[in-house]
């Protein structure tokens, strides 16, 4: 309803509990309020004497409509997004305020978009699940195997054995002797599904977890933050990772902008303190004719930053601060701002002006723009910023002009520079109060708010006069190029995708090893019909498979040779039929040869459209695993595999909603080629052990019972037939979180050894079929050959003391067998 910080309007707060922003957003009170307390002031009491009408609770936290009817105002007044605070808010800078709870409970928006994240499985699990059938099929072969024997070798002849059948035909039982024996040798193998197999792998994969999390080498000091693991079960599947998908700002950059250079006038222009730029314009009679001038007006103005009490900045992007940031070296910056004015010092010189709009930023516009007016000229000005690709068309210049400028834009691309254009637009007070009516109308109507707003700003942004062009460097992380080279040489596919310009992405691809000097590169851009699209796609699928097969005669014949990459773009991308089997096909044929693919133009559904095609076509199944650091990668990151999360300056909602979180893209390299690999090879004997104890001791009953008539008698007393499982779990446990089979230095020396888990060479047919055939020969070694060796011996004693005998045999050459599959040797294991 109202607040005061400064002019009474405004109310800032912070979203850092509901999406993980640091940044203060600015919220308003509705300005008609504010007009009518100031003409005429209103008691406190009557904000509250009228009734609201609003939308039904939704779960869209950045969409509001709404309309407040007061008795004290004849009209109604219009609400949207600026004018609600979201539940768990914080304010800040901001002394007190009046509001009106709109939604309570589990109907506010947070409530509403609260959910449990989405479920994800791991391959060893699948193979789990997998295992239990297969399991569960051959203990009913067993079981009819030993009926049919019953009848085949003549037991089921009850007069002839006495013994099994000491009432002979005159039995109680209700069931025929086929059904009633059925029955006795199922709950007889019972042991066959591993039914603590789960429980082992949950123990192990707690274990796992637990020292990714504590490993010193994933620790992010300056954020103090660990390595945080939130889906323990895929601990394992960091060492079956085929392919990665990057994001590039904050990700595979730093994400810390700075605004370096600028072009005005045709000039090119150096960012620096006490430059000779800021010395000339200071000797100008009158600044206010140069150019440069105009320029730097625009950036002090055309922003939505706050100036907090201790003179620091805040903004909603980056890029927005470190423009505003850069303007000081020139002595120009925000003094002091509200919502309907703000004053800025312009070289050195005080100025002031009424912000009479705001157009925001969105990722449709992808610009923003306010209009402002000099209080000492009168004079009103549009000013604007945003992307080349937007900003070109809408502004007044000949085509010599325009190719003077894209060349400017690709030499700063080709730096991996990010570019803004800067324009600016004069109004007389006649037009500006015209606009401003349909502008004020827009934000007042109730229906398509949003869309009546666009279209109004889109009036008032054409026929702008371009000033110039900001370039602002962010700079690559730590190591990024060294752990694009491992992975790479760990046979993983790297995917870059971004919403960046071609050349920014390409240039920043050649910076951290994606493209490489050798590399032949192919482009499936710039195309704008959808025949276009297609044959494109299979001139380059072609081209590529050509590109492979030269490959692998080179590799063959040991000599040089040169990888593969792809360059692709959004606006192309969007002529992709998706449910196109051909389309799905040849891209994905393209990936899978090509060393590195970057993507570069990409909406977030786009990036979730590619993980989603290499998950999903790939045979066999791909691991794939999506790393980012901001709200726009959150999609890709629900759709792959695995999701890695970075703690960036652009948010949590990355970390918030991945799989694992880390502090920089650096620690990648150690979490798939070191644990990665570690848990893949540890869960994988974890798995084949598991079954395999337990095929052990029920192949041995299932032997036994051809010694004793087939009649389903075990050998094994109840009480220590179950604790079998108990006496073998805790070596295996240990194992799967402990046991190293190579040092982590030669793993990061040598990223080859990750193709273990690529080629699946635990778990492959081969292996399985080892352990198998390994299970049967524990089996008769244990029951028929020691049966005949220590049968003498026992003969004065009973069953189950030779039962007993031959179970304590059975454990120990299983914890032997634990023993003889370490790599590792240390206390624990020894106990």
């Amino acid at each position: 309803m109202t607040s005061y910080y400064g002019d009474g309007n405004q109310c800032y707060v912070e979203t850092a509990n509901i999406d993980g922003e640091t940044n203060l957003k600015l919220k308003e009170a509705p300005a008609q309020l504010m007009e009518i307390m100031e003409d005429d002031p209103v008691p406190r009491e009557a904000l509250f004497r009228g009734h609201l009408e609003f939308e039904p609770p939704n779960k869209n936290i950045h969409n509001f409509i709404g309309a407040l009817h007061l008795e004290c105002i004849h009209e109604p007044i219009s609400l949207g997004s600026d004018n609600l605070l979201l539940r768990s808010s914080l304010f800040s800078n901001t002394e007190w305020g009046y509001g009106i709870a709109v939604y309570t409970g589990q109907e506010t928006k947070i409530q509403m978009n609260n959910r449990h994240a989405p479920s994800k499985m791991s391959k060893i699990e699948g193979y789990v699940n997998k295992a239990i059938v297969l399991i569960f099929c051959a203990q009913m072969t067993l079981v009819t195997v030993a009926i049919i024997s019953i009848y085949a070798l003549g037991y089921d002849n009850k007069n002839d054995f006495p013994y099994l059948y000491p009432n002979g035909d005159d039995s109680v039982s209700i069931l025929p002797l086929w059904l009633e024996q059925w029955f006795v040798f199922f709950l007889l193998f019972n042991n066959f599904i591993p039914i603590s197999l789960y429980v082992t792998i949950e123990l192990v994969n707690l274990g796992q977890a637990y020292l990714i999390a504590q490993d010193l080498d994933l620790y992010d000091e300056p954020l103090n933050m660990p390595c945080a693991v939130r889906s323990s079960n895929l601990c394992q599947e960091l060492g079956l990772v085929s392919n990665v998908f990057s994001d590039k700002t904050g990700t595979l950059t730093r994400n810390e902008m700075r605004f370096v250079q600028f072009i005005c006038d045709g000039q090119m222009y150096h960012v620096e303190p006490n430059s000779d730029t800021l010395k000339n314009l200071e000797a100008m009679r009158n600044p206010r004719d140069s150019p440069l001038y105009h320029f730097l007006l625009c950036l002090t103005t055309c922003h939505t930053v706050i100036r907090e009490k201790n003179g620091t900045y805040r903004a909603e992007s980056p890029d927005e601060l470190a423009l505003v940031e850069g303007a000081g070296n020139f002595n120009c910056g925000l003094l002091e701002r509200s919502t309907t004015s703000m004053v800025v010092e312009l070289i050195g010189m005080k100025k002031t002006f009424d912000v009479l709009a705001v157009n925001a930023f969105n990722s449709d516009r992808k610009r923003m723009s306010v209009l402002i007016r000099d209080i000492e000229t009168g004079q009103h000005y549009m000013m604007c910023k945003g992307a080349d690709n937007i900003m070109l068309p809408l502004c007044a210049m000949s085509s010599e002009h325009r190719a003077e400028c894209e060349k400017s834009l690709l030499d700063l691309a080709c730096l991996g520079l990010r570019t803004l254009c800067v324009a600016r637009k004069k109004l007389d007070k006649a037009d500006a109060e015209e606009w401003l009516k349909n502008y004020r109308d827009a934000s007042n109507s109730l229906q398509d708010r949003t869309g009546k707003l666009a279209r109004v700003a889109e009036e008032l942004e054409d026929g702008m006069e371009l000033l110039g062009i900001t370039a602002i460097e962010d700079r690559l992380q730590d190591e990024v190029p060294e752990v694009i080279a491992d992975l790479s040489r760990a046979g993983i596919v790297l995917w870059m995708l971004t919403g960046d310009k071609e050349e920014t992405a390409i240039n920043i691809g050649h910076s951290c090893n994606l493209l490489e000097a050798n590399t032949e590169t192919f482009f499936l851009t710039r195309i704008e019909t959808q025949d276009d699209y297609h044959n494109r796609l299979m001139e380059v699928a072609d081209d590529v498979e050509n590109a492979r097969l030269e490959k692998e005669l080179a590799i063959h014949n040991n000599e040089p040779y040169r990888d593969i990459a792809l360059v692709m773009d959004g606006p192309s991308f969007k002529f992709f039929d998706d449910l196109s089997r051909l389309h799905r096909a040849k891209l994905l044929q393209i990936g899978k040869a090509c060393r590195s693919v970057i993507a570069c133009r990409l909406t977030p559904v786009q990036k979730q459209q590619l993980v989603n095609l290499v998950k999903v076509d790939t045979k066999p199944k791909a691991t794939t695993l999506s790393i980012g650091d901001g709200a726009n990668d959150v999609s890709m990151i629900r759709e792959a595999d695995v999701g890695v999360g970075i703690f960036g300056k652009e948010g949590r909602q990355a970390a918030n909603n991945a799989d694992f979180a880390v502090g920089q893209f650096k620690f990648l390299r150690k979490l798939l080629l070191v644990h990665g690999r570690w848990n893949y090879c540890r869960q994988s004997k974890v798995f084949l052990y598991s079954m395999h104890k337990n095929m052990v001791i029920t192949l041995s009953l299932f032997w036994y019972s051809y010694l004793t008539a087939v009649s389903g008698t075990s050998m094994y007393e109840s009480w220590v037939y179950s604790i079998y499982n108990f006496a073998l779990g805790l070596p295996i446990i240990f194992y799967g979180i402990f046991d190293r089979d190579i040092p982590m230095a030669f793993a990061l020396q040598y990223p080859q050894v990750y193709k273990t888990g690529l080629s699946n060479v635990h778990l492959n047919i081969r292996a399985v079929k080892t352990w198998i055939l390994n299970a049967v020969f524990y089996a008769i070694v244990f029951c028929l050959l020691w049966f005949n060796v220590a049968y003498p011996s026992f003969e004065s004693y009973g069953l189950y003391e030779m039962g007993t005998t031959i179970y304590v045999g059975l454990v120990l050459a299983l914890q032997l067998k634990v023993g003889f599959i370490h790599n590792l040797w240390n206390q624990i294991h020894v106990w």
